[in-house]
């Protein structure tokens, strides 16, 4: 009789255990998920590409630099972690030649990024003051895909084609902020409802090298999901 209570009572208290962990199992929310947002403070340019983000340079003739950390002696980070040459900047010694006949065409492009319809995207960029010679940045988006292709032409933009800003295209000694301004772009023409993965681009572009380019940076690439 003892035997068959014990057995009785074990049976009781492991059924109620049981019954307990499944209700708790069916009662636990689903998981949400992850969200697509981020912010790129561009400490360490050079970890970029670990990251998905794509080089380029076009330029005509290309020369001995690319879009690499802030330099010294130009002006301080906008958003410093470290030594206040934490972001990203460009440059005219992207091409070797100086004169008419030169294009400078650098690109930037970020990592694929899951975007829909309204969700929002911004960055932070100057150029040296004063003024020496004007600069340029065109900031485009390939919605379409998340291929970063942009060709091998200094005209070419793959699928780039969305332009969302072009800061100074007439090149002119006041067109391009000389403080740390906020570029701000909300996504649209994806199609309605859906996620897609595309990428950004920032191309250092102009025609004529003989009085235009200098140096400019890019700080705080933010993309929100909304």
């Amino acid at each position: 009789m003892k035997y068959n209570f014990i057995k009785l009572f074990l049976f009781v208290t492991i059924t109620g255990i049981f019954f307990i962990s499944c209700r708790e199992e069916v009662l636990k929310p689903p998981a949400l998920p992850a969200s697509s947002s981020f912010v790129e403070e561009f400490d360490t340019v050079g970890n970029l590409g670990a990251k998905g983000w794509v080089f380029n340079n076009n330029s005509e003739p290309a020369g001995i630099s690319q879009w690499t950390q802030g330099l010294y002696g130009f002006f301080p980070a906008y958003s410093s972690n470290y030594n206040g040459l934490d972001y990203a900047s460009c440059n005219y010694t992207v091409s070797l030649g100086l004169g008419l006949n030169v294009t400078i065409s650098s690109w930037m492009i970020t990592k694929p990024i899951l975007a829909k319809n309204g969700d929002q995207v911004s960055f932070y960029t100057r150029t040296f003051s004063p003024v020496f010679y004007p600069d340029r940045l065109q900031f485009r988006a390939n919605l379409t895909d998340d291929n970063p292709d942009v060709g091998l032409d200094p005209t070419t933009l793959g699928n780039f084609t969305t332009l969302i800003a072009d800061i100074n295209p007439n090149l002119t000694l006041t067109g391009y902020p000389q403080t740390w301004t906020k570029i701000s772009w909300t996504v649209a023409g994806l199609p309605a409802n859906t996620t897609r993965s595309i990428r950004f681009a920032f191309r250092y572009y102009f025609n004529n090298t003989f009085n235009n380019g200098y140096y400019i940076g890019v700080d705080k690439f933010e993309f929100i999901s909304n």
